[in-house]
């Protein structure tokens, strides 16, 4: 991505591909993943790693395994952490997450089942997301409202 972005050619007879993007080196990549395998890859093609900010201490250990492949590939400063969490605040929130997530997350069997029963549904577990996530040296916590209800961006703005 990165070759194409900076207007190298790619594959012979090809040519250059465009457009290039406006910023320089092209977009900010973070790896989304949950194998120690796959966290690996941060240090050789991203910029920084995404979690589900769900559970700080597992999304900590896959972090370390991210930093470790930064500093492996000679690189310095720290790949960037974000986090995504999904929610539904106000009247039957822990009803509708659920089921959303049970819905989105079907593949999974068993673990989506365990994913809705935690899933945030409550101004406190908004700020205990914060919270956690802060203490882990997490970069930016991305809120998915998980219901199509434009009350649930002003439900987050109030606590946040």
């Amino acid at each position: 991505m990165r070759s194409i972005w900076n207007g190298d050619v790619v594959s012979e007879g090809l040519g250059a591909m465009g457009p290039t993007p406006v910023q320089p080196g092209g977009p900010e990549i973070l790896i989304g993943a949950g194998t120690p395998q796959a966290v690996r890859r941060v240090g050789r093609y991203a910029d920084g790693f995404i979690a589900a900010a769900a559970n700080a201490p597992a999304v900590n250990d896959l972090y370390q395994i991210a930093l470790e492949s930064w500093e492996s590939e000679g690189r310095t400063g720290r790949p960037r952490l974000a986090g995504v969490a999904s929610y539904a605040l106000g009247p039957n929130a822990a009803d509708k997450v659920g089921g959303y997530i049970r819905h989105y997350y079907s593949f999974l069997g068993d673990a989506a089942e365990n994913m809705a029963r935690n899933a945030i549904s409550t101004p406190e577990a908004i700020k205990d997301t914060i919270r956690d996530m802060e203490g882990i040296g997490m970069d930016e916590v991305v809120f998915l409202p998980s219901v199509a209800e434009m009350d649930q961006l002003e439900r987050l703005e109030d606590i946040i």
